[in-house]
């Protein structure tokens, strides 16, 4: 849609009249919080809020002295306090040091103390038990120098003995001292500076004519001795002269009560109503560090630098701060921006920085002063969510609802035919053309001609995914990408391709983008809940996706800024992840910054970034705006402080009044435990106040575990049911800037083998094994012996039963049948008779695998016997020709479950055949099988209607099978007799059978199987 129009015609004219300027808005002083720190008091654990001491012993554990609470502990999480009720000679804390040993040594307002790592000590004067005030600590050669409110104090023999001054000088109160050597000494008290040198001490004050006030402190480092005053300020003494450092009266009339000197080159000076001011030596520049700055209070007692390069300051009153540098500034609702909900920032050519606030227009950041535009001074009381520039210098301003604004020739002019648009992002083209992304109207392209704007709109009917943009960028090539709400991601041309979309489908990790931006031919797309996805704009093709998984501290992405081919910026609702790639975009760090590390507006705002060309990014957050200065940023170089808390057994600690294991700086021995004493517990920390929960552990077990565990957060591990062995813990930490402890932190163990394992018990054990196996031995060979001979009779009627079975499965099948059968079969085929020949050879065929198969088992169901009878009657009666018939009765019997022995009845019904049936005339035989079951056996009853036993026998008297006949029927009546246990049960029984003339009708044979129940036969 196009429409040309004169944005003078439709504006509403604001003139900036001085007048109007004076007095309708004021313009604030900047007051950014440019130094960052990190602040800890009575809430947070602290003992007491006046710090007047500071040091750190070798586990890195930091020791506060307080005016009192006692002394304070902390780890960079926790705080540990110790009290008069732990052993203190006071709870007011004057200073504390260490020793190469580890000790902590206290002084406070009763005396001189000690901490070994396991409990207090106090030390008293050589002569009398009265407690003394020891003002300061100075050690020099292992020799500990004590300032007291009597003198000067040198312990020896854990006993304090006063070093004798000249008479002048005796019972004076020492505020300072600094040992140089044993026998030269530096000392300050109310009366000025002195030197105690081979026992004659030198008054300096009166020699100079600066220095007539009280000196509070004393520091020596490389030849120079700097000397604090009450309300003179500072002083330092070289090349036996006295001088001054601050020629344009920074410390006029001030009072310093520390002095620190850094490997900087800066001098870190503390003061009684001024904070801290930070002194360049190089550059001969001071800079003051107070409240207004974020230092919790204003007069401070202690400077102190830890071993990651953290400066700390002791206050009065406010606890410790912590200073982080000055990587972030921040502007808030106090700096004078009108509003604390950051939505939109851009850097200007003239180099203001204009700011979208929350419902209140614009905030303009200029040369140390703020200026507010909103409806009270000619712009609208809106929320600001997109601001950008175009090439003649007019600044363009997106709201959320309220259209699309313009600044040009100090006027703000609203674009009537925007009105009411949801503006989500601009950006400038590179042909000069304003972007603009919207929530419900597309994308709209504006270029100017002549002062006058054409405006053409681009929505889902020209091809877009979506009317809800959300996000715009264009590449090196002139593509503009944009991202959508639901729709995922693509890039907008003239000709709508469609291989340049990419969703879900195509692998991006969400459809709902927020934010875009890129470099080269890279574009990084941020999701709402999938994390950021690399894109090659060129090859199209999804690159990785960077997540939790990588170390990013959220995957809800509301802002991307791409500061260079190798680092990317990411803004989350948990703070800022500073992502590092090398030349292969393998990821080489993902550093988070949150309040913790000083990113205190924590929740950045959607698209509210904009870098400029001095690597300072500026963010957009719920709590301000952020200056993000990358050339500030200082890596971390030293690894966290490795130590162990605590190591427990079934819970309770083996560490407990354990002096050798708890020293400060020594490893721990080797300890031994019981088979039972299995179950270990390793509590450990790794210090790194710079950065406390950025710390991340890995530990092994040797013995136990064949890796390394994956890094966590962790601060315990828990190893039960371990075997008897050799085991030694390891454990390392690596900082929030990748490095690694450089050795281990060690604890090795073993674990005894129990009694029942060791090599004598195990030989006590086969001894008696064998003594006992041996009378057991004699005990049972007589029974053996007893038994042996009814076992061998068991084992002969085994034999005989296993003969009778091999009698009874070669007497199974007369092979006369085989060869009739066959006979039979093939005259069939030679009369042509082929199907009636194929059937009945399938029978046989049937037949012959049968009875293969049951030979094979001990046992089969009465119904596998049935079929197998049916089939040999089937053929049977085909080889003789039809003459008889037969008929199986099983009625009521549950076939598939009664168990009998294989062919057990086939040899009664093949003699019925070939000899009740051979003769037979003038009528057609028959043969019945019938079964009936009784509780323990089965009764098989084979009846026909042949010519008899005893003719048969006159037929057969002279027949080649009498042999078959006889043993047939001996071999199944001994199985028969085997099977059957109850002996008072005839197993066979054979009747003749006559008709009413006495004449042979047949023959009835009676079988009585016993029912086999899963037992062998």
């Amino acid at each position: 849609m196009f429409s040309i129009f004169d944005y003078n015609f439709l504006s509403v004219k604001f003139k900036f009249i001085f007048f109007l300027i004076v007095f309708s808005f004021l313009p604030y002083l900047v007051n950014a919080q440019e130094y960052n720190f990190r602040k800890y008091n009575v809430e947070d654990g602290l003992a007491q809020s006046q710090v007047y001491s500071i040091c750190q012993d070798k586990r890195g554990f930091l020791w506060l002295g307080t005016r009192g609470g006692g002394i304070s502990v902390f780890n960079g999480t926790e705080f540990i306090n110790y009290t008069e009720k732990d052993g203190l000679p006071s709870n007011y804390i004057n200073d504390l040091q260490t020793d190469s040993l580890g000790n902590i040594w206290i002084a406070t307002t009763k005396g001189l103390a000690k901490y070994d790592g396991n409990k207090f000590f106090k030390f008293n004067k050589e002569n009398g038990i009265e407690p003394i005030n020891i003002t300061d600590l100075s050690f020099i050669s292992n020799t500990l120098f004590c300032a007291s409110n009597t003198g000067i104090f040198q312990l020896k023999n854990s006993r304090l003995e006063e070093i004798k001054l000249p008479e002048t000088y005796l019972n004076k109160s020492i505020n300072s001292i600094v040992a140089v050597s044993k026998s030269k000494i530096w000392f300050a008290t109310n009366e000025g500076l002195f030197l105690f040198e081979n026992g004659k001490v030198k008054e300096f004050s009166k020699e100079s004519k600066f220095m007539k006030n009280a000196i509070t402190t004393l520091e020596f480092k490389d030849k120079v001795l700097w000397i604090g005053t009450y309300g003179d300020g500072l002083y330092k003494y070289t090349n036996n002269e006295f001088s001054r450092i601050d020629y344009g009266g920074e410390l006029k009339a001030q009072t310093v009560l520390d002095i620190y000197k850094d490997k900087n080159e800066i001098l870190w000076i503390a003061t009684l109503k001024k904070g801290v001011l930070h002194y360049d030596l190089n550059t001969k520049r001071f800079t003051e560090i107070s409240e207004k700055e974020g230092l919790s209070n204003n007069h401070v007692r202690k400077i102190f630098e830890d071993y990651h390069g953290s400066i700390w300051f002791g206050t009065s009153g406010g606890g410790v701060s912590q200073y982080l540098g000055k990587q972030f500034t921040f502007y808030d609702e106090q700096s004078g921006l009108d509003g604390r909900f950051i939505y939109s920032v851009f850097k200007d050519d003239q180099n203001k920085i204009w700011v979208g606030n929350a419902q209140n227009g614009v905030s303009v950041i200029e040369n140390g002063l703020i200026i507010n535009y909103n409806k009270a001074n000619g712009f609208a009381s809106v929320k600001v969510k997109a601001i950008a520039q175009d090439n003649e210098g007019t600044m363009w301003f997106g709201t959320d609802g309220s259209g699309v604004f313009v600044f040009k020739n100090q006027e703000f002019i609203a674009i009537k035919e925007l009105e009411k648009t949801y503006v989500k992002q601009i950006i400038l083209s590179r042909k000069g053309h304003i972007f603009i992304a919207t929530a419900g109207n597309g994308i709209i392209e504006i270029s100017i001609k002549n002062g006058n704007y054409l405006i053409e709109k681009w929505t889902v009917k020209e091809g877009l995914l979506s009317n809800r943009i959300t996000s715009l960028f264009e590449d090196e090539n002139g593509n503009l990408w944009y991202g959508s709400e639901s729709h995922g991601v693509a890039c907008f041309t003239s000709d709508n391709k469609s291989d340049k979309r990419f969703s879900i489908k195509n692998g991006l990790s969400s459809d709902i983008i927020r934010c875009l931006s890129g470099t080269k031919d890279l574009l990084f797309v941020g999701t709402a809940g999938g994390g950021v996805d690399c894109i090659n704009t060129s090859s199209l093709k999804k690159l990785f996706n960077l997540n939790q998984k990588n170390g990013l501290s959220s995957e809800n992405i509301y802002l991307l800024s791409a500061t260079s081919p190798n680092n990317l910026i990411i803004g989350t609702e948990k703070g800022l992840d500073y992502v590092s790639f090398n030349e292969n975009l393998k990821i080489q760090q993902i550093k988070n910054y949150g309040k913790q590390e000083g990113f205190t507006g924590v929740e950045t705002c959607q698209n509210a970034v904009f870098t400029d060309q001095n690597s300072v990014i500026w963010i957009g957050t719920i709590h301000g705006l952020c200056k993000f200065d990358l050339a500030e940023l200082v890596k971390n170089v030293k690894p966290p402080i490795l130590s162990f808390t605590n190591i427990r057994q079934f819970y309770e600690s083996i560490l407990d009044n354990n002096e050798s294991l708890l020293r400060f700086g020594k490893p721990l021995k080797r300890m031994n435990f019981a088979y039972n004493e299995n179950h270990l517990s390793f509590e450990f920390i790794g210090v790194n106040l710079k950065n406390p929960l950025a710390v991340e552990y890995r530990w092994k077990l040797k013995g136990f575990d064949n890796d390394w565990s994956p890094l966590s957060n962790s601060h315990n591990i828990v190893y039960s049911n371990l075997n008897s062995g050799e085991y030694t813990f390891l454990l390392t930490a690596i900082n929030e800037d990748g490095i690694r402890t450089e050795k281990p932190l060690e604890f090795s163990f073993t674990i005894a083998t129990p009694f029942w394992k060791t090599t004598w018990f195990i030989i006590l054990v086969i001894v008696l094994s064998i003594t006992i196996l041996f009378l057991f031995y004699k005990y049972q060979a007589s029974r053996i012996r007893f038994k042996a001979r009814k076992k061998q009779e068991e084992l002969e009627v085994e034999k005989e039963f296993l003969e009778l079975e091999q009698k009874a499965l070669r007497l199974q099948m007369n092979p006369h049948f085989i060869f009739n059968a066959l006979n039979s079969i093939q005259s069939l085929i030679g009369s042509g008779k082929e199907k009636e020949a194929r059937y009945y050879l399938a029978k046989f065929s049937r037949l012959m695998r049968q009875i293969l198969d049951n030979s094979r088992k001990n046992e089969i169901t009465l119904e596998e016997e049935i079929n197998t009878l049916e089939n040999y009657l089937l053929v049977e009666r085909f080889c003789n020709a039809d003459k008889f018939t037969y008929e199986i009765l099983a009625e009521n019997l549950e076939t598939d479950f009664i168990k009998i022995p294989p062919m057990m009845l086939q040899p009664f019904v093949e003699n019925a055949i070939k000899h009740g049936m051979k003769g037979l005339e003038n009528k057609t035989g028959k043969i019945i099988i019938s079964f009936k079951e009784f509780s323990d056996y089965l009764e098989c009853i084979i009846e026909d209607n042949g010519i008899g036993r005893e003719k048969a026998a006159e037929i057969n008297s002279s027949s080649k099978e009498t042999y078959h006949e006889s043993t047939s029927l001996k071999v199944t009546k001994e199985r028969l007799e085997l099977l059957n246990t109850n002996s008072e049960m005839q197993s066979l029984l054979i009747i003749d059978l006559y008709d009413n003339n006495n004449i042979a009708s047949g023959t009835k044979i009676i079988l009585k199987i016993p029912i086999i129940e899963n037992e062998k036969i």
